[in-house]
């Protein structure tokens, strides 16, 4: 009996490490890539963000559809405080749930290399690909398919690939630097 339970509790302890995968529905644990010292500055922002609203075609002639499109610009500021230029990367993407499963995607990912001067400054702007949601009712159905848009995040690396900074629109999509969720199907 002793041995049954110790095989219990073993493999209850070994569910965050198995359980927590790429599409899992939880959110992600704290695990935020660790970022070095630096002399690099970032700053994130949404400067355009809407959502469209469309009918659609339903299945059937009873029922109506809508379709919402969701769509935002990102503005990254990437500055250099040091006495050197600093030769980086920029990376970013979107993070989102599929409406029905409830698991992680990521979308409108992107990277751009830049070369920033001392004591300068750069700006990117960064746009999501168009993600849709929809809605059918009917008398007798009502169905939820596509996703939603929950938020961005941004990394700095260096010519190492090493993350150096690290800024997302909600604090707990950090842990998405260090491994991002899959691709949006």
């Amino acid at each position: 009996m002793k041995g049954l339970s110790f095989l219990l509790v073993f493999f209850l302890s070994l569910g965050p490490l198995l359980g927590a995968g790429k599409y899992s529905k939880e959110i992600p644990k704290a695990m935020v890539p660790t970022v070095v010292n630096t002399t690099l500055t970032l700053d994130a922002r949404n400067v355009s963000a809407g959502r469209a609203v469309s009918e659609g075609t339903a299945p059937n002639p009873e029922a109506t559809r809508k379709t919402t499109t969701h769509s935002e610009t990102l503005q990254i500021n990437v500055g250099n405080l040091g006495t050197t230029s600093a030769a980086v990367t920029v990376h970013w993407f979107w993070v989102g749930r599929y409406a029905t499963s409830g698991n992680w995607f990521r979308a409108g990912e992107g990277e751009k290399p830049l070369t920033i001067d001392p004591r300068k400054s750069e700006v990117v702007l960064a746009e999501a690909g168009d993600v849709e949601g929809h809605v059918t009712r009917s008398a007798h159905e009502h169905y939820k398919s596509g996703g939603n848009l929950l938020g961005w995040v941004v990394t700095v690396s260096n010519s190492h690939g090493e993350i150096q900074v690290v800024k997302a629109s909600e604090q707990y999509l950090q842990a998405f630097a260090a491994e991002p969720p899959p691709k949006k199907r």
